[in-house]
């Protein structure tokens, strides 16, 4: 997700990152990159499946940017992680869990000696507790409080993370795209209907403005969107889901680096009469409407909604 759209950074909220460093395991790269075809229908390019590991006080983390995958495993499941055999630019590590069960992960350079020294260290933190979670609500200006402090650094990445998911359907990032991405992010205060996304968009821009990566999430869209779904009411949900939508237009729209809104053809006019595309990103538009489904939206009713329509 770009470098400040990254799903795991140095100021994760909660955990403090001990380490981290390019990554690369076989087995879960085949398991992520099913999981990624199956979604997307394609696969999305020769570094689609580029990884970091990244360990904190709390977990293990196997982080996969261009596909949205974030695996972790914390460390009361790891019994050891071992040295292995060093080759010219990579070493090796025997990931060893409770549950018998062995990994080996290819590191770069000194990777595999410090990850295994920050395995080898206690870690001692308080185990989790959150409340139970409030009953839906309105929404409103005070939309934050729908969510524990943790929840909510877990989602409030979501307008970059799912814009993100456009942006490398194809495994390129796009100028045009990027531009697009924090251009929506900027504007999304005062563009935005939903009081949550407002409010994501404000930190976000904050992000951006003080070249601060926005705290990355172990919790993929999905479940991210169904967390939501159950926290606020039906219709800030659905307003929620129309403002993603809409910057996902926005980003799929994008050819050479500039909007594309021509007056007619014959692709928007059966699908998607609100606005014009270029037939080539036909898939990445389809995108936009399999996310509105997945959410529950029918892709109609955002037509009629959408700040592209008026």
């Amino acid at each position: 997700m770009v470098e400040s759209m990254r799903l795991v950074q140095t100021d994760h909220p909660g955990e403090t990152v001990l380490g981290r460093g390019v990554a690369k395991c076989t087995a879960l790269d085949k398991e992520i990159l099913e999981r990624h075809v199956s979604s997307l229908g394609r696969s999305g390019g020769m570094r689609l499946l580029e990884a970091d590991w990244v360990a904190t006080d709390a977990a293990l983390y196997y982080v996969t940017p261009r596909t949205g995958s974030v695996l972790r495993w914390p460390w009361d499941q790891i019994v050891s992680v071992a040295k292995g055999r060093r080759g010219l630019l990579t070493a090796g590590v025997d990931i060893r869990f409770t549950n018998g069960s062995v990994m080996t992960w290819k590191l770069a350079g000194t990777s595999a000696a410090e990850l295994s020294a920050i395995a080898s260290r206690p870690k001692v933190r308080p185990p989790d507790s959150q409340p139970p979670p409030p009953p839906p609500v309105a929404g409103g200006p005070n939309v934050k409080s729908l969510f524990t402090p943790a929840e909510w650094e877990q989602i409030r990445g979501l307008p970059s993370a799912v814009m993100a998911m456009v942006t490398y359907a194809d495994g390129v990032a796009e100028d045009g795209e990027v531009a697009a991405t924090y251009l929506e992010l900027m504007q999304g205060q005062e563009q935005y209907a939903s009081q949550l996304a407002k409010a994501m968009a404000a930190e976000q821009a904050q992000d951006l403005m003080s070249r601060r990566p926005t705290p990355a999430s172990s919790m993929n869209v999905r479940s991210a969107m169904g967390m939501i779904r159950t926290r606020v009411a039906p219709a800030e949900y659905k307003s929620f889901v129309f403002d993603l939508a809409d910057s996902l237009w926005a980003v799929a729209s994008q050819t050479g680096g500039s909007f594309r809104f021509p007056s007619a053809d014959r692709y928007v006019a059966e699908r998607f009469p609100a606005v014009v595309v270029a037939p080539r990103n036909e898939f990445r538009h389809g995108m936009t409407a399999t996310f509105l489904r997945e959410c529950g939206v029918d892709p109609q009713e955002w037509l009629a909604a959408s700040r592209w329509a008026r």
